[in-house]
């Protein structure tokens, strides 16, 4: 299994690789209605994927799921939780409060985490 810090390094570096894309249609973009209430955008969506491609390349191992792509209550041992783009009625509105988030669960417990603003 490769490290916590490997890990990490991975998902910064996902979350570089998709932040011009990201920031060049902050505040023109469209949005659709979660059934939770809260909006979606096809950024959103296009983000989580490359950022799970990005993971799934580098360590096959780790099981993530995404906040666009839902996951269970019931997580593995071991996994990554993703929300590509955190505030997005931020970014449909082009305010500076919107980010990228993920954590490692270990044995239920954060282990570690990573905030790309």
């Amino acid at each position: 299994m490769n490290s916590h810090k490997e890990i990490t390094q991975t998902l910064e570096q996902a979350f570089r690789s998709i932040r011009d894309v990201v920031l060049a249609h902050a505040g023109n973009v469209q949005s659709e209605t979660k059934q939770d209430g809260t909006p979606q955008t096809q950024i959103d969506i296009d983000a989580e994927r490359a950022i799970g491609s990005s993971l799934a390349i580098a360590h096959p191992e780790l099981t993530f799921f995404g906040e666009e792509s839902g996951y269970s209550e019931d997580l593995p041992n071991f996994c990554c939780l993703i929300d590509a783009l955190d505030g997005t009625k931020s970014y449909i509105k082009n305010e500076p409060a919107f980010t990228g988030m993920a954590v490692l669960i270990e044995d239920g417990y954060a282990v570690a985490s990573l905030i790309y603003n």
